[in-house]
This record gives structure tokens, sequence and C-alpha cells, in this order.
């Protein structure tokens, strides 16, 4: 169905894909003609893979697209064709992220958070790679046709919950390292901060203890007189005459 006559039903439940070229500005930035190149053969090649599997290309957004599909099979099948098309010569190095959720049609146009879901999986990606969400994988985790392998748990931004993102594993199919991984996530938490400056608040606090006590003892020197004279006192006591020596006596 197509998305305009979509809009009049409002809202609806699509597999999400989102591509795009990888490093397209910095093709353009260096050969121009190479890049416009690039451009047409991924926009041939992906309508042709779309419409074998009667999905559609809802938007295309310079060098990235996005497309719907209402079977999650098609999507990824169509996913790995277009991987091993962009492959050969002319090499097009596009990386797919897909996702499972609502869309939204309102006014000829497109929205949801589900597609910015799909967006933030697919700027994971590298060059050759297809991710998945796990509503993706849940789907398909049965079938024998395709591999996957957990890339771990990601928070993007604008996104409540944790979500945990799978890469199709095929042959010939690429998947990005904990090393490489890149996107929209939120900021980490920077826990050797916080003890660092938890630390340096409990040293200012001595700090200003010791100097606060240093301080009062400076200003009250009686205090400090009292205490080095009772320190310097010396008991005396009355010796004893053991040797019956009258000319000692006096000292007893």
């Amino acid at each position: 169905m197509d998305h305009k006559e979509q809009s009049k039903n409002n809202r609806k439940l699509a597999v999400i894909l989102f591509a795009d070229i990888q490093g397209y500005t910095a093709i353009m930035q260096s050969d121009e003609g190479k890049a416009m190149n690039r451009l047409r053969q991924y926009q041939t090649v992906l309508k042709e893979e779309v419409d074998k599997v009667k999905g559609e290309i809802i938007k295309n957004y310079g060098d990235g697209s996005l497309c719907l599909f209402s079977s999650v099979l098609e999507a990824l099948r169509c996913s790995k064709n277009l991987q091993h098309t962009f492959q050969n010569d002319p090499v097009v190095p596009v990386r797919i992220g897909i996702h499972l959720g609502d869309v939204v049609f309102e006014e000829n146009d497109i929205y949801g958070n589900d597609i910015n879901i799909a967006s933030r999986i697919e700027s994971m990606g590298i060059a050759g790679s297809i991710l998945i969400s796990r509503n993706i994988y849940e789907k398909v985790r049965n079938q024998s046709e395709f591999e996957f392998k957990s890339l771990g748990s990601f928070e993007f931004k604008n996104v409540k919950e944790p979500m945990e993102i799978f890469a199709l594993t095929n042959e010939g199919l690429a998947v990005p390292s904990k090393g490489n991984i890149q996107g929209k996530f939120k900021e980490k938490k920077n826990n050797k901060l916080k003890w660092a400056l938890a630390i340096i608040a409990v040293v200012a606090f001595l700090g200003i203890q010791i100097y606060s006590n240093y301080r009062f003892e400076r200003s009250n020197p009686q205090v400090l007189e009292a205490d080095s004279f009772e320190a310097k006192k010396v008991a005396v006591l009355p010796f004893l005459n053991t040797k019956s020596d009258e000319d000692t006596d006096y000292l007893g």
C-alpha cells in the first residue's frame, strides 16, 4: 500500500529499515563525480531489491533512505541482497539498520519514535553491515538462513531503556567490533570522576579542620602555655635513708 493511501489510516506496525552510504560526505569532497556515481548506483539497486519483496522506499535523505516492509523475513532477505550487490564493483559502502515498531502517517509524511530508533541502530554500523534490534531478532532467531551475533546493550539518545543490538553474520557481511562501534548514544556517567571529586572533598575537609585547629591555638596562647606548663611538672618524693647514716638524713 502506498504511504499516501496509508496516511488515511494514520498508524501501523511496520518493519523499518534505514540505510545510508558511509563516508559519503568525504567521498563527495575528494571526488564529486565518483560520489554521484555511487549515489545513483545505491538508489538504483535499492529500488530494485525493495520492489522485489513489495517493500516501499518512503524517503530518500541525500545518501540515505527510509524503507518500510510488512515482513521481517522479506526485510532481512532484501538487506542481504543489497549488501552482496553493493560489494560488487563499483563498491558502495552501505550500512543498514532494522527495527520493528509503530509508524504514524500524517499529511503525507511519516513520524514515530521507532523510526528514530531504526536510525540510531543504522548509525552504529560499518560499511557492509546489517544491524537489527532485539524485537527483529526474536522474530527470526529460529530461521536457519540467518546467523546472528549480539553486540551487547546500548543506551541511545532519547530512548528510555537500553536496547540489545544484533548483527547478521552471514558470509560476506561485515560485523562491527566493539572498538569501532559508534553512534548516537547517551553520555556515559564517569564514575572515576565521581570518586576523584569525593576524594578531593574529603582532603579539603581534613585540611580545613587542621587549619582551623592551628588558628585556634595561635589565637589562644594561654591554652598553649598551660599545656606546656602541665607537661613540664615533675613530681618530687621524699628519699628514704636505708643506711642509718645521720649525715644523709637531710635528703629525706
